[in-house]
């Protein structure tokens, strides 16, 4: 079963408030569209996991997966 990270805020036009409508049973979080350390953090809990990652989403949501891999990155060196 797929789980759902859900953006909240409202960034120009987009307003994330839509989306939340659609995914009430399998969100695995919210979190603000630019909030990279707590997106960091799901992204690092579930590579522990050993769960598969898709990455579908806005080009806001694919640039606050870009930095998290990258703070996530900068971490472990």
């Amino acid at each position: 079963m797929p789980l759902h990270v859900v953006l909240e805020g409202t960034r120009g036009y987009l307003n994330y408030l839509k989306t939340n409508e659609h995914y009430h049973d399998n969100i695995l979080v919210t979190l603000q569209y630019h909030d990279v350390l707590q997106m960091s953090k799901v992204i690092s809990n579930i590579l522990c996991s050993g769960k598969l990652i898709y990455f579908l989403g806005t080009h806001t949501f694919i640039r606050l997966i870009k930095l998290s891999l990258i703070k996530l990155g900068a971490k472990n060196e």
